[in-house]
């Protein structure tokens, strides 16, 4: 289907049902594929409320997180899925998404030694 036309059709479900998370998922899917991160975001967090305990939910989430660039609050979310209730086709994605984390993670960290030691060498001049 295409991209502006299931957008119009989950616009439609998400009338006569605002509050279903499953909607709000699919929703947030669409709007991560249209590059609207700011909405998916906010279309993805209102489905987790919905159904806190989907990990299916909380996967779409992580994807949104990661696509804006939000890494800080995606190893938060990481955290909280549980790999056993994802579906087979998500696993292999979620381990990509594990490693974009973790190489985040490890560039942030080098990132914060050589800031602490450039400044070291500073107030110690």
């Amino acid at each position: 289907m295409e991209p502006d036309k299931a957008l119009r059709h989950i616009e439609k479900a998400l009338e006569k049902a605002p509050n279903t998370p499953a909607f709000l998922d699919t929703y947030s899917t669409i709007l991560l594929e249209a590059k609207d991160f700011q909405a998916a975001t906010t279309a993805s967090q209102r489905a987790i409320e919905g159904d806190p305990d989907n990990s299916s939910f909380k996967f779409n989430y992580l994807q949104v997180l990661i696509a804006a660039s939000e890494y800080g609050e995606a190893r938060r979310v990481i955290r909280d899925i549980d790999r056993k209730r994802l579906e087979s086709s998500e696993l292999k994605e979620f381990d990509r998404l594990e490693e974009i984390l973790a190489r985040w993670a490890r560039k942030n960290q080098l990132s914060i030694i050589f800031t602490r030691q450039f400044l070291e060498k500073k107030i110690g001049n």
